[in-house]
């Protein structure tokens, strides 16, 4: 998730990140902070203020802007293959300038459109296990998000960016579950409440609140062992 070109990103290993937090809230060796289930589940809510945080907003326009530029370097790759002119590699990026303006808007136009048939605040709800975690979306939610996603992907199509229409429709998905030994790489962002789970081919971001955030984070931490850790501060 985008973050503040001041942070600083540092790796460390799990066993060391949580341990004061762990001891200051109960002293117990997996607590998060509230009890879970009788099957051993925790189940959380985190409202985000989608007028403050545009944190998920931010997220897309990255991955569009990493969709539409891997595409322009596999299309220069295929003029030059073809025995292009530098010439037709600048034609070409004046194409797709103006491309990403039209993506950049539709992704805020649909931000704002979310954020409004929301009332300002994005429910997300968390299941967490030994095994991993699940984030879904309350059915109301689901359908708008799933609404606007449909909106998108047409735009994408008849703009012919098959990139935005993709990732839309993986933005209609109302649920994404992170098997905890198949992540790849935890990003933690005290800042954005955001502990970031990321796979070969996917990027689940769990959010929690201040009281139970380090809680959470350790539990994740200790259970991804195959994982990198970034820390942003």
């Amino acid at each position: 998730m985008p973050m503040s070109q001041a942070q600083e990103v540092q790796e460390q290993q799990p066993q060391n990140l949580f341990e004061e937090a762990e001891d200051e809230l109960t002293g117990t060796k997996d607590a998060v902070g509230f009890e879970p289930d009788e099957k051993g589940v925790y189940h959380w809510i985190y409202a985000m203020d989608m007028k403050k945080d545009k944190s998920i907003l931010y997220f897309i326009l990255k991955i569009m802007g990493i969709i539409m530029a891997l595409m322009y370097v596999i299309l220069v790759f295929l003029i030059a293959r073809n025995h292009g002119s530098i010439q037709d590699a600048f034609t070409l990026l004046e194409i797709f300038v103006p491309v990403f303006l039209v993506v950049v808007v539709i992704c805020y136009f649909s931000y704002w459109l979310t954020s409004l048939g929301m009332g300002g605040t994005y429910y997300m709800q968390y299941d967490m296990e030994e095994e991993g975690v699940r984030f879904s979306r309350t059915e109301e939610q689901a359908k708008m998000t799933e609404g606007i996603g449909k909106a998108m992907a047409l735009t994408g199509a008849l703009t012919r960016n098959y990139g935005l229409s993709i990732a839309s429709e993986a933005g209609g998905t109302n649920e994404m579950y992170s098997k905890f030994d198949e992540v790849r790489r935890i990003t933690i962002d005290r800042k954005n409440h955001m502990i970031g789970l990321k796979h070969l081919v996917m990027y689940n971001m769990v959010y929690a609140d201040d009281p139970y955030f380090e809680g959470i984070a350790d539990y994740i931490l200790k259970r991804c062992v195959n994982a990198k850790i970034v820390i942003k501060e």
